[in-house]
């Protein structure tokens, strides 16, 4: 008996199908749930699935010779990972690793070879997105570039919260510092700033958002910008309901 289809509401870009180009979707794809830590993709390694996430907040990090490495994007609910099969592409540039572990959709990336338009067309939906993350990729070396580590600390937060659909955050310091390309002891300084100021509760391995306004005025303009395209994007592609 054909299992009855979940809900697509979980990750934007499934919202944006069609109920019906969704279910014939579903039997395609498979759900995973991945603790904090799991590696994707390694660089060069071919892509073999493309994911959806659903709970769990995925980085993109680059490496150097040396194993040193920097996120130069994330991706969470709005998004999926495998932007580079759409190119054309065989592997991935930057590693994939869950940041916040959680649930996710899996599919074969062959099956993105076979679907049809049906409402919106799934690819068209991805190669859109694609643009999103080019700018994002983008965004995140001019912020590196200029802007404070208490600025770019904020927007990082900020973003993962969206991304995650959640103002509580499973991480630690370290791979916190690693992400946003500080040393951990000025990382720890900049959010006992934030906490001290009510922006943020922070305990042993969590972050809790506490005042978003604040949070939002520390930052610097990327993330406003980056949200606002995204926020474009998705109105242009609201989902026909489930």
């Amino acid at each position: 008996m054909p299992r009855e289809p979940a809900s697509s509401e979980e990750n934007n870009i499934l919202g944006a199908l069609s109920k019906a180009y969704y279910g014939k979707l579903y039997a395609q794809m498979e759900s995973v749930t991945l603790p904090a830590g799991t590696v994707l993709y390694d660089v060069g390694e071919p892509i073999k699935h493309v994911y959806f996430p659903r709970t769990a907040l995925v980085s993109l990090v680059g490496l150097t010779a040396d194993g040193r490495g920097t996120e130069v994007a994330m991706i969470g609910s709005e998004g999926f990972l495998g932007v580079p099969v759409l190119l054309g592409a065989i592997s991935q540039p930057y590693e994939a690793t869950i940041q916040i572990g959680g649930r996710l959709w899996k599919m074969r990336k062959e099956v993105l070879d076979g679907t049809e338009p049906d409402g919106p067309s799934l690819i068209c939906l991805l190669r859109r997105y694609a643009t999103i993350r080019v700018n994002q990729i983008s965004q995140s070396a001019i912020c590196n570039r200029f802007h404070t580590l208490k600025q770019r600390l904020c927007r990082w937060l900020l973003t993962a919260a969206d991304r995650t659909k959640n103002n509580r955050l499973d991480l630690t310091q370290e791979f916190l510092s690693q992400m946003i390309g500080a040393r951990r002891p000025a990382t720890a300084k900049t959010l006992g700033l934030l906490r001290r100021k009510r922006f943020i509760g922070a305990e042993r391995g969590r972050i809790r958002i506490l005042n978003q306004t604040a949070l939002e005025a520390a930052s610097c303009e990327c993330y406003r910008s980056g949200k606002q395209e995204l926020e474009t994007f998705q109105r242009s592609h609201q989902g026909p309901g489930h």
